[in-house]
């Protein structure tokens, strides 16, 4: 997964809104404390992502959609 899809699901579930920099790394964090992924570090590790992709799943949100 590239930096620009993890971009697209945080903003699909309104965790970003910005461009890709520190911002980024905030919004990951944000998502991390919100549903309990450890740790929180702002990085988009093997945990943050499969948390992401359940999320999306959840809300019924198709990523593919581009």
């Amino acid at each position: 997964m590239d930096v620009a899809d993890l971009k697209k699901m945080l903003q699909k579930i309104g965790f970003y809104k910005g461009v890709i920099d520190e911002e980024l790394a905030q919004s990951i964090s944000v998502f991390q404390e919100n549903y309990g992924v450890t740790p929180i570090d702002g990085t988009a590790g093997p945990k943050t992502l499969s948390k992401l992709s359940e999320v999306i799943k959840q809300k019924n949100m198709d990523f593919s959609e581009r």
